[in-house]
């Protein structure tokens, strides 16, 4: 795609925001941005990858230290003629 990620979010609460849109993988460290990730490296995860993601997710924080995520999203880097 000519367009990387392209998402909106909308902070529904202060703990709650919701994404619809095209965005990179959220899962494990090593993601596509690792801007100030200390712990940045490129290892398995792009044996296969980037990965993309269509869809909608909900993201929760219930506390500092724990959060919670859902998602309905299409499968992986399927995102052309959607």
């Amino acid at each position: 795609p000519i367009v990387n990620q392209l998402y909106v979010y909308y902070n529904v609460t202060e703990s709650t925001t919701l994404t619809l849109g095209n965005f990179n993988t959220f899962l494990g460290y090593e993601v596509i941005s690792p801007a100030a990730n200390f712990n940045y490296s490129t290892s398995y995860l792009f044996s296969y990858g980037p990965f993309s993601h269509t869809g909608i997710k909900l993201d929760y924080a219930a506390t500092e230290d724990l959060s919670f995520m859902l998602a309905a999203m299409n499968g992986t880097d399927n995102t052309d003629y959607n």
